[in-house]
């Protein structure tokens, strides 16, 4: 698949010369843990592994008695610090840091007893905002395409003649603008304190390399850890709406990361 548009021009005199490559990715293979046994942090980790598998923790799900449930957690979902599609997803394709973490973790994993696997997560974060308000929109959904930001749906807000809100009729697709970068991002002075956030697991690789979906795909909080390092990612969708009588404005960024899940041994 060809990554850059390329043009042919008529050649006045000389000679055109065409260098031709095969490329072909590699198969998706599992780490050496080998290779980071030995390094200082691994009895460390493994250590604080044992701990999170044992020490009974309030659970963010409810039990059926609609109190917390107290129990240890059934997994540990660690947040890695770049995007991947799922294609682009493998042992043998972490970038940058990501390749060494995933390392430790595996080592540690092996020593403490559990198994391992590498995940695709999809994050949701959503904020409070202001932008909505002043801009009178009702709802604005942004997707990433190329290095731009299509406007996939738009409705401005609509009042009746007694002044109340009315549900909008949505803009034209076909009428929707194409942009640079999105109009509202994180840390902007238009968007407010975190409201929520969630992640889903849509995509398993185990240690052999084999691919599918996974049985559990809901993360609670008690089983997440972000790690110390802080990302700098881009979303790849975005949603704003404006305040609808029920909620307050709010502003969702989807994100994909990959990460390290780590469970039990069946």
């Amino acid at each position: 698949m060809a990554t850059a548009s390329t043009r042919c021009c008529r050649s006045p005199n000389g000679y055109r010369i065409t260098l031709t490559y095969n490329l072909m990715a590699k198969g998706r293979t599992g780490p050496e843990a080998a290779v980071f046994a030995m390094h200082p942090a691994v009895a460390l980790l493994a250590e604080q592994l044992r701990a999170h598998f044992t020490t009974p923790t309030e659970s963010s799900a409810w039990s059926s008695h609609g109190q917390p449930a107290k129990r240890p957690p059934h997994q540990l979902v660690y947040l890695l610090d770049h995007q991947y599609s799922q294609h682009g997803l493998g042992w043998d394709q972490l970038k940058g840091g990501d390749a060494a973490r995933a390392g430790l973790m595996l080592a540690a994993a092996d020593t403490a007893g559990y198994d391992i696997s590498l995940a695709l997560a999809e994050v949701v974060d959503s904020y409070d905002e202001d932008y909505t308000s002043w801009m009178m929109i009702y709802r604005q959904r942004w997707e990433r395409v190329a290095d731009e930001w299509k406007c996939v749906e738009s409705a401005d807000m609509e009042f009746d003649e007694d002044g109340e809100m009315v549900e909008p009729e949505p803009a034209d697709p076909a009428s929707l603008p194409v942009l640079s970068s999105l109009p509202l991002v994180p840390g902007s002075e238009d968007v407010g304190e975190l409201r929520w956030s969630t992640i889903t697991l849509t995509w398993l690789i185990d240690r052999s390399g084999a691919a599918g979906e996974p049985a559990v795909r809901a993360v609670l909080d008690e089983e997440l850890c972000k790690g110390a390092s802080e990302s700098t990612l881009e979303p790849f969708a975005s949603e704003i709406e404006g305040y609808t009588g029920n909620e307050g404005n709010t502003a969702s960024f989807w994100y994909r990361r990959a990460a390290i899940i780590i469970r039990p041994r069946q």
